[in-house]
């Protein structure tokens, strides 16, 4: 079913899960973002997150996830199919853009931007409060999705302890 992109502007962040510890999974959640992990075969997979729905259907308008690792940090944007894809994906704290990227695949959950998180994007995400991902419907036209950075700050250094401790 298409989604339309032009109604992006309503969606609203999912609602805050409990927290959730077992032995193979983690789930906190830091304002609006959450931090997951999950153990794996080959260690454990852990990541901040941000996933923004349509509140009317719940249906995903945007996911946005952060990991880092020792060989480097990455966002990941997934929006849903029906996209330009040569438009690409624009991220924006404030008024200021923070990376700008091309679609790298999609596929049926959506299609795919990642990105380097590198110290300016995190700079910018950790002292901004809003921010935007945008990107152009299949007819041209401009759509913003927004994203909250409230808990964004404190979620990243819970990755990271995360993460030290893993090694």
């Amino acid at each position: 079913m298409a989604l339309s992109l032009a109604a992006a502007v309503l969606f609203s962040p999912s609602e805050a899960t409990a927290q959730e510890t077992t032995p193979d999974r983690l789930t906190e959640v830091f304002g609006d973002w959450t931090v997951r992990c999950r153990t794996t075969d080959n260690g454990n997979d852990c990541r901040a997150q941000q996933i923004r729905t349509r509140g009317d259907t719940n249906v995903r308008t945007l996911s946005l996830y952060l990991r880092t690792s020792g060989d480097g940090s990455r966002a990941t944007v997934i929006v849903p199919l029906g996209v330009a894809l040569p438009a690409g994906v624009t991220v924006k704290v404030g008024d200021d853009t923070v990376a700008q990227v091309a679609f790298a695949i999609c596929r049926q959950a959506g299609c795919v931007a990642q990105m380097p998180l590198d110290d300016p994007m995190l700079s910018a995400f950790r002292a901004g409060t809003t921010g935007t991902v945008l990107v152009r419907a299949g007819n041209g036209s401009p759509v913003e999705l927004p994203i909250s950075l409230t808990g964004f700050t404190r979620a990243w250094e819970r990755l990271s302890e995360l993460e030290a401790s893993a090694q």
